[in-house]
């Protein structure tokens, strides 16, 4: 989001704290994975016990986080 006549979601850094996810590591869901952000989203929601089963089109939270 540097260029600001350019706004792309893809690629975003994100720091993730608080809850029981692993902390201390670093995860590169880039290019190669390509990664919704509505995945890491149901990660979360899933963190909170909501019983969420999809959110947005994803029904596969990330891998790596717990």
């Amino acid at each position: 989001l540097g260029d600001p006549n350019v706004h792309s979601n893809k690629n975003l850094p994100l720091v993730l704290s608080g809850g029981s996810f692993k902390h201390g590591q670093y995860l590169d869901f880039g290019k190669r994975f390509n990664q919704p952000i509505a995945s890491l989203y149901l990660n979360m929601m899933r963190e909170m016990n909501l019983p969420i089963k999809t959110f947005a089109d994803i029904s596969k939270p990330l891998e790596g986080l717990s």
